[in-house]
């Protein structure tokens, strides 16, 4: 359906898109937002299955959107493969690891981790210089 949209008129595509897309990514986020207490009123099961088709579904829809709007010019075609990413990534924690997180959780410590990294980055700088230190001493000490 996409690619016949985006065969007729790119930007109406992209609406839809988007449209479907903002639908999947509130389907996750309601299933994700489901507690134990509340587990046993509803379907836990299912709604596990309708997040996993919701980020299935999203990232579909965004692969051929970023496919197709490099193609015609579009300007969005970045945007469509950085949140085809951050589905990718839902749907990975979806089916290796039986965590349902919603997109706004991701993002938020996504933004954490790029933070810890910064923060970290001179340790591990000089954890790896040491390494390189002790194994350029263990290779001088072997040709000795």
């Amino acid at each position: 359906i996409m690619r016949r949209l985006y065969s007729i008129e790119p930007l109406l595509a992209e609406n839809v898109g988007a449209r479907a897309v903002t639908f999947c990514s509130e389907t996750i986020r309601e299933c994700s937002n489901i507690t134990t207490a509340f587990a046993k009123a509803f379907d836990l099961h299912q709604m596990r299955q309708d997040a996993m088709a919701a980020s299935a579904a999203a990232s579909s829809i965004l692969s051929v959107m970023a496919e197709l709007s490099s193609r015609s010019n579009t300007t969005q075609s970045q945007y469509f493969s950085s949140l085809l990413r951050e589905f990718q990534r839902i749907s990975e924690l979806q089916k290796s690891f039986s965590i349902f997180l919603p997109m706004e959780t991701i993002r938020a410590n996504h933004k954490h981790n790029d933070i810890s990294k910064q923060l970290l980055q001179p340790c591990v700088d000089l954890l790896l210089a040491k390494e390189t230190q002790e194994d350029f001493n263990k290779t001088s000490l072997r040709s000795s």
